[in-house]
């Protein structure tokens, strides 16, 4: 069995600066987010996961800007634990640009 990602990328414990996007979004340019990839956004670089007062999210980073930001990866509901969190942000993982590292060190 492999490892989880939570296992092999940063937990940052001061979220508190790293702003929330709702709209999955990078909220300094607008130039990095999960939709329109080749046309408006550029894949973001998942850099770490956070524990908020509401739940688990995942925090990416602008390659535009370099502004980070952060939200939950979850479906349906936003308290999941550590597993049930890695599972559903292994699906934004994927589509980041530096999917392939994080990939290697998960074996």
């Amino acid at each position: 069995m492999g490892k989880r990602i939570v296992d092999v990328i940063p937990n940052i414990p001061q979220y508190e600066d790293i702003p929330y996007a709702g709209d999955f979004e990078c909220p300094n340019c607008g130039m990095s987010g999960f939709y329109d990839f080749g046309h408006k956004h550029k894949k973001p670089n998942l850099i770490g996961w956070t524990e908020t007062n509401i739940g688990l999210m995942g925090v990416f980073e602008c390659p535009s800007c370099g502004g980070k930001f952060r939200f939950h990866t979850t479906m349906c509901t936003w308290i999941a634990d550590k597993d049930e969190f890695d599972f559903y942000l292994h699906n934004y993982a994927c589509r980041c640009a530096n999917w392939e590292e994080i990939e290697v060190k998960l074996d």
